[in-house]
């Protein structure tokens, strides 16, 4: 900068002006590298949220054949020739036997129909759920089956 006492020359005019292009160049790379930096981090945001819909999508529920909101869980395989799906005057019965490795899967079943606003209650060894005018028995048989029975109506 200009010293205090001397004259003012074009030199020292040059200079003055060097030294304040220098500023104004530095601030202009400090704010591209910043803009920079955010659109890297939206784009990196972008991809993270198209990943997780594409890992939901492949996850996507199956649902069981002639079961009102009835998924076949992991872990859970169906007797799909055993299935019986029939009309009545009143609705449609629909009666399945699904095979596992759990322990206890009926507890299974219940926490998952609760998730998708089921309303079950336990009686004796088995559990009535009811969504919408649809009763699903869920009947535990021998070993890890569960048998599955959705008719219309409630729960007597």
């Amino acid at each position: 900068m200009v010293e205090q006492g001397r004259p003012v020359t074009g030199q020292t005019v040059q200079v003055i002006l060097n030294e304040s292009f220098n500023q104004v160049d530095l601030a202009f790379t400090v704010a591209a590298v910043s803009a920079r930096i955010l659109c890297m981090r939206r784009l990196l945001l972008i991809i993270l949220i198209i990943l997780s819909v594409s890992s939901l999508r492949a996850h996507d529920t199956v649902f069981l054949d002639g079961f009102p909101s009835v998924p076949l869980l992991e872990g859970f395989e169906e007797d799909a020739d055993g299935r019986l799906i029939f009309d009545t005057v009143s609705g449609t019965i629909s009666e399945t036997t699904l095979y596992s490795q759990f322990q206890d899967p009926l507890v299974r079943y219940e926490k998952a129909l609760r998730g998708l606003g089921w309303v079950c209650n336990r009686r004796n060894q088995k559990s009535e759920c009811t969504l919408s005018g649809f009763l699903l028995v869920l009947r535990p048989e021998s070993g890890q089956a569960l048998h599955l029975k959705v008719t219309p109506g409630s729960p007597e």
